[in-house]
């Protein structure tokens, strides 16, 4: 886990993240569980979701998760367009790329979960 860690830490802004962690608790689209799991109040954004279940029923966020958790055989490479499809759906969000360099690497290099 400390390798995953380390890849974040070279391009994830935690402590954006952490400033903007209310409106990414209640954003009705899917986080990607990575930068979800970094938010100072996780279990609200769990509760969001349970009371959103037409958002979390939906095929596009199913589909999405699947992508996500990289399951059903999803590659590597299908597993980042979740970031790149997240930061151009919702590019207010982008400061949470400290270094753009460092999160073009980390997409290339597969990240052992």
């Amino acid at each position: 886990m400390t390798y995953v860690s380390t890849q974040l830490d070279s391009w994830l802004d935690k402590d954006y993240l952490i400033s903007i962690s209310d409106k990414i608790v209640e954003l009705n689209d899917l986080v990607p569980k990575i930068i979800e799991m970094h938010l100072p109040n996780y279990d609200d954004r769990k509760k969001f979701l349970n009371s959103n279940f037409e958002l979390i029923d939906s095929d596009e966020f199913q589909l999405k998760q699947i992508l996500d958790q990289r399951a059903g055989g999803t590659t590597w490479e299908e597993h980042v367009t979740i970031y790149d499809d997240f930061f151009k759906r919702h590019p207010e969000f982008s400061k949470l790329i400290k270094d753009k360099e460092a999160y073009e690497k980390w997409k290339l290099e597969e990240v052992p979960y």
